[in-house]
């Protein structure tokens, strides 16, 4: 992805909070007015880090600067914040991750402390998850005694529904097939249908 590429899906995100986006030469890189639904940018000078920021502008309808120079309102260092999550987002999902990460900051214009923050809180989350998901513990306990009291509850069963039984016992969906072993060799003992 090209910084090109990254400021028209940008503008395109602004343009569809109606917001009427237009280039001109300015001192500044952008301004959005939200009240009166209109922007201007350089295109010289612009950074979709910079774009980023005047979209969560956009999104939660700033209306005005406290002063000129007002980095610490709370409306600026929310923009800050939030226009590098916007942005690696969108990157990661044109197939950047963490590996290119001088490229993400070379393309983006992002502040490089600030993302590389952002970015390891991401990945560490992301790790944790993983390998919660990779050390899933198994069912320890007897399916077999689970899948007689179930059927004990009826007292006639036409047809047993194999998922609302996981739901039941608070069983993983991925014993489905084990579940239907079971159920089958119960249903070969006592002529069950599953």
């Amino acid at each position: 992805m090209t910084k090109d590429e990254l400021l028209d899906l940008i503008l395109l995100n602004i343009e569809r909070l109606g917001i009427v986006m237009n280039p001109t030469t300015l001192d500044q890189y952008a301004i959005i007015n939200c009240e009166k639904y209109i922007g201007v940018y350089d295109p010289v000078s612009i950074t979709p880090f910079i774009l980023a920021h005047e979209l969560i502008h956009a999104k939660y309808r700033d209306k005005q600067r406290h002063c000129d120079n007002d980095i610490l309102s709370f409306e600026e260092k929310r923009a800050n914040k939030e226009a590098i999550p916007l942005l690696w987002e969108i990157y990661t999902e044109q197939g950047g991750n963490s590996d290119y990460f001088t490229n993400f900051i070379e393309v983006s214009g992002c502040p490089f402390e600030s993302s590389i923050t952002y970015i390891k809180e991401t990945d560490n989350i992301l790790e944790c998850l993983s390998s919660e998901e990779d050390h899933y513990p198994m069912f320890e306990g007897d399916l077999r005694d689970c899948a007689v009291d179930y059927i004990s509850q009826f007292d006639v069963i036409d047809i047993i529904k194999v998922y609302d039984f996981l739901e039941l016992y608070n069983l993983s969906y991925d014993l489905y097939d084990a579940a239907v072993d079971e159920f089958q060799n119960l249903s070969d003992q006592q002529n069950l249908a599953y």
